[in-house]
Parts: C-alpha cells; structure tokens; sequence
C-alpha cells in the first residue's frame, strides 16, 4: 500500500461489520488513503485561516456513525466560492507530489466544476469513465465543492436558475460528445447528437474543439458567481443541478463550525447541520443505504492510475 502522511493504526485495516453492513480490510486501505487526503486539505485550509465543512454524506457519517456511512466510499467537502477562491490561490505549491490540486485550470479535460484533492499514486477511476482515454490525473480523490450565494427573491431566482440550467446543458453536452466519447449503450437521440456534432467539427482540430469547450465552461462558472459580492441570505450548490430545492440553504446554517470525531481525525460540521440534513436528505438519522453520487469506482491503493490504466491495456 501506498505510504501515507497521516499514522493510521494497523487496528483501523481490520474487516468488520458495521450497521450490519460488511466492510472488507481493501476498502479500508481506500479509505485511510482519503483520510490521509482530508488530513492533509485540513492541514492547508487551517494553515491560512481557510474555512470549510464537511458535506453531504461525510457529514452524516461523522455525526451518526463517528467516521464514514459503512456503504460509502469517498470524503466530501465544501466551502463558500470566497474561500473556494483563496484555496485555489495556494493550492498548487501547497500540496506536493502525490497530493495533486485538480481544477480545469491545472489538469485540462477534467472539467468537474469543482475540485478534488488527488493521490497520484493510487487509482480512483470512474467506472463510467473508464474507457474512455483521459489524460487527467485519476488517484484517489477527496471532492471540494463551492457553495455559492444566490437570489434571495423567488422570482429573481427562478430566472437565473432558468438561465443556468441553459447553460450548463450546452457545457455538459459538448463536454460529453467532444472529450468523453465513451464506448457504452446510447439511445437513438444521442446517437443522432453525436453524428450531428461530429459532421459540424469534421476537420475541426481537437485543440479548437477544446477552446470552445473551454469557452462554455468559463461562461458557466462566471454566472455562478453573479452574486458573489451581493448581500445576500442564500447559499445554493450551483455546479450540481441549479435550482434544485433541497440544496438551497439559509448562509446562517454556515456561520460556525463544531467539531465532531471522524473515524480518527476531527472534522468541521457547520452549526445549522440539523437543518441542513433535514432539507438535503429527509430523515438522515436513520440509516438507508444508498448509490454514492459518482457511481462505481475503480480503487487500487498498491497501483497508480497510469500504472493500471497500462496494466489493463498490456491484455
């Protein structure tokens, strides 16, 4: 197994049941691997006052289970764009090597709209992904998502929800013809899609095609952040799917933090997170196990993802 910055007791390696769920000693190597990852994002955000939180399903494991939900399989994080924006300022010289700060603008063609914190020495790779032929760094990942502030009026806010969606579309779609032709099932429609886009950049060379990819995506993320600097009392996840009720939050639920054990490390919950939960996830103190949001991973904690993206091709 890959060395790790973080002392992980060999105890920790052990399968066990939990919540009557089974979690085997290689999923447990995965999971010291993204420990190790969130212990060294907090080492940084902390170094320069950054302020964070966790999210969704880690924070529901640190208050329910003391660590991760049995079934879950990564960390997430987020912070509001303003600190979003001072962590990517420092990011690049201060996570080294295996640590890699992954954002569109420091490995093109990963277009995520939000961050991971990467070990370049492990392979964390999308089973839906996995055909297709990525440049992009594919370790074990930590997510970061921004959180960003929004109309406080109804009214108002449906319109630019409305333009968002529009807009994100024409990104997503262009993002998923053009770089990320994978090899899989396809209905007729996108088929039809995928003929139209390829006859329309026929002699298109792929450098051109990913300056207009780059195009929407920097038009998307400038809209996001429309009322960064506007006083506002509403913060939403605007990269996952604008407009969507249960990730539009009141600021207050964000003011503080509290400290709550994960697994063996210490992590910051925001202060409204029974009313947070609640809005995301209904009943969220009652275990249910669910789909993690990416879909299957391909995980190796011994290999890095060049290492078993060449083993596989090699048969």
């Amino acid at each position: 197994m890959v060395d790790l910055k973080l002392e992980i007791p060999e105890s920790f390696f052990e399968e066990e049941v939990r919540e009557g769920f089974f979690v085997s000693s290689e999923m447990k190597k995965v999971w010291a691997v993204e420990l190790d990852l969130l212990n060294e994002f907090m080492r940084v955000c902390n170094k320069y006052g950054i302020k964070y939180y966790t999210a969704a399903g880690t924070t529901i494991g640190a208050l329910r289970h003391g660590g991760f939900i049995p079934w879950d399989d990564d960390i997430d994080v987020m912070m509001t764009r303003e600190e979003y924006r001072k962590l990517e300022k420092i990011a690049s010289k201060e996570f080294c090597y295996p640590y890699f700060w992954q954002t569109e603008a420091t490995d093109p063609e990963s277009f995520r709209v939000h961050a991971q914190l990467r070990n370049s020495l492990t392979t964390g790779i999308l089973v839906n992904e996995f055909e297709g032929k990525y440049k992009f760094n594919q370790g074990i990942f930590l997510d970061v998502f921004p959180l960003d502030y929004i109309p406080d009026d109804e009214t108002i806010r449906k319109k630019y929800f409305s333009e968002l969606v529009k807009k994100k579309k024409r990104m997503t779609r262009y993002l998923h013809i053009t770089l990320r032709f994978i090899k899989r099932e396809i209905s007729i429609k996108q088929f039809v899609k995928r003929i139209v886009h390829f006859l329309l950049t026929v002699g298109v060379s792929e450098q051109t095609q990913y300056k207009v990819m780059r195009k929407y995506y920097d038009d998307f993320d400038n809209s996001i952040q429309s009322y960064a600097t506007k006083n506002t009392d509403t913060v939403c996840y605007l990269i996952s799917k604008p407009g969507e009720e249960k990730c539009i939050w009141d600021k207050k639920w964000l003011e503080t933090t509290i400290e709550v054990p994960f697994e063996m490390l210490k992590v910051p919950v925001p202060i409204g997170y029974e009313s947070l939960l609640r809005k995301q996830y209904g009943e969220w103190k009652t275990p249910s196990q669910q789909p993690t949001m990416h879909g299957e991973v391909i995980f190796d904690v011994d290999k890095s993802y060049k290492e078993y993206i060449q083993t596989k091709k090699d048969y």
